[in-house]
C-alpha cells in the first residue's frame, strides 16, 4: 500500500496539500506505524504533544520510536 501511495503522489497532475508531511507520514508507517496516525502525527509537528485514545498500538509505537512530539493518551502520563 504504502508503495501505491508513493507511486500515486508521484504522479504528474496529482496534487498533494503538504507532500513534506505525507513523506513523513510514509516513512513512519515504513517504521510500523499505521498510515493514517502517522499522517496525523506529521501534522503535528509544531505541537507539545499528540493526543490519542489509541493507548495500546501508536501510542505505545511512536513512545518505542521516540517520534516528536511525543504521543500521549489524555489523563495518562
Amino acid at each position: 500500500m504504502l508503495d501505491c501511495l508513493r507511486h500515486l503522489t508521484a504522479l504528474p497532475g496529482i496534487t498533494v496539500e503538504d507532500s513534506a508531511q505525507v513523506d513523513v507520514a510514509l516513512e513512519a508507517a515504513e517504521r510500523g506505524i499505521d498510515f493514517v496516525d502517522a499522517l496525523h502525527h506529521a501534522a503535528s509537528a509544531a505541537c507539545d504533544a499528540m493526543l490519542t485514545f489509541d493507548d495500546r498500538g501508536f501510542t505505545r509505537r511512536a513512545n518505542i520510536m521516540r517520534m516528536a512530539p511525543p504521543v500521549q493518551v489524555p489523563g495518562k502520563r
